[in-house]
């Protein structure tokens, strides 16, 4: 949904982000940034296509809080409500 910075409605969406607490979402959505949420992870492993993963490659990601995921979700589902209101 965003466009540009200088468009009015994703404005609006990054200013409605913000205000709910969603500072790292918006930002993201500014610098186009689809790995923002992780810089959160403290333990992780990319693993290239040729290495052991039949699927292909990906990120092996290992974090303490197990409420971490579950937060980071709720962000998320929060963000896509007040994106869908514009």
């Amino acid at each position: 949904m965003y466009d540009s910075p200088d468009d009015e409605e994703s404005e609006r969406l990054v200013n409605q982000l913000n205000a709910a607490g969603l500072t790292d979402i918006a930002r993201a959505l500014v610098q186009y940034d689809k790995t923002w949420w992780l810089g959160g992870v403290e333990h992780k492993v990319y693993i290239e296509p040729e290495a052991s993963m039949v699927s292909g490659e990906g990120w092996s990601l290992y974090h303490e809080d197990p409420g971490w995921f579950d937060h980071l979700m709720a962000q998320l589902r929060t963000a896509g409500k007040i994106a869908s209101q514009q």
